[in-house]
């Protein structure tokens, strides 16, 4: 659904003017970095209400992983 969008979100983004803002893999790497202390608070807090936290997240980055090479093909 959300591709079949792009299209048009790409021509009114040309039709304004405006600046897309493209994350280099370094600034991308470093976000990640920073943003590990909070994985691990949330992963923690799924424990707690019960659940595999860690499963969850790595079912959530597979689920990423194979639909972007969906979409990329």
């Amino acid at each position: 659904m959300q591709q079949a969008g792009d299209a048009a979100g790409r021509q009114g983004r040309n039709d304004r003017g405006n600046t897309i803002f493209t994350v280099s893999a370094a600034e991308a790497q470093e976000f990640r970095r920073r943003s590990r202390a909070i994985e691990v608070e949330w992963v923690e807090d799924m424990n707690k209400r019960g659940y595999d936290g860690r499963k969850l997240l790595d079912t959530a980055r597979n689920l990423i992983e194979k639909h972007s090479k969906a979409t990329k093909a």
